[in-house]
């Protein structure tokens, strides 16, 4: 698996795991839930990506702003939205994410990028990833009135 497409807002999965990889893996399966996600498979499949970014099996990440890697296996993932404890989620408001993370982390949607570089701006990335959360209400606003345009 030399290269592999990655949402923006799954590198807080890849940054989690780096900065806590015990609790991960020990909560993986709860925090999963927590989420949503009831498919016991799901959170195998998730850490088997990020593992294989972590251990260099991946050498390449394309940031994308659509379905990915971790996506392939969601059972939550519906046409046109996601589904999860929290409510459903456009593919306009995740995109909307996606691009508003790579923007605030450097990051451009489409490259790629060697994953050691990746690894490497974890803590810009972060940054961006915090930077985003403060941006979530103009988010959700900007993706009901692109998601009521669709209609």
């Amino acid at each position: 698996m030399p290269e592999v497409d990655l949402r923006a807002h799954h590198l807080f999965s890849l940054y989690t795991q780096l900065h806590s990889p015990k609790i991960t893996k020990l909560l993986k399966g709860v925090k999963l839930a927590i989420l949503g996600y009831k498919d016991p498979n799901f959170p195998n499949h998730l850490m088997r990506v990020i593992d294989n970014i972590i251990g260099g099996t991946t050498q390449k990440i394309r940031i994308v702003d659509g379905h990915d890697a971790v996506c392939e296996k969601c059972p939550q993932k519906r046409e046109g939205y996601c589904e999860t404890a929290y409510g459903n989620h456009s593919a306009n408001f995740l995109s909307l994410v996606d691009q508003t993370i790579a923007a605030n982390a450097g990051l451009e949607i489409g490259a790629s990028y060697d994953a050691t570089e990746i690894l490497d701006r974890m803590k810009t990335i972060r940054g961006g990833l915090l930077r985003t959360a403060t941006q979530m209400p103009s988010l959700i606003a900007l993706a009901r009135l692109m998601d009521k345009a669709d209609k």
